[in-house]
């Protein structure tokens, strides 16, 4: 599912991505984040160009 490019870079920057979102979460926990699990599929989305994983009870 993930785009045909450096290995590396591919799986780098998700990674930044989701460890930058937890230093904010841990610095700055009165700001209104949305739920983290929504926020990584973005990122997945965004970044690698993967749609998020089917629900396994229902289908979607």
């Amino acid at each position: 599912m993930a785009p045909a490019d450096d290995a590396s870079t591919v799986a780098l920057d998700p990674r930044a991505a989701v460890h930058g979102a937890v230093s904010m979460r841990v610095n700055q926990p009165d700001q209104h984040w949305p739920p983290l699990e929504e926020q990584v599929d973005r990122f997945l989305r965004k970044l690698v160009g993967t749609s998020p994983a089917l629900d396994d009870t229902t289908g979607e």
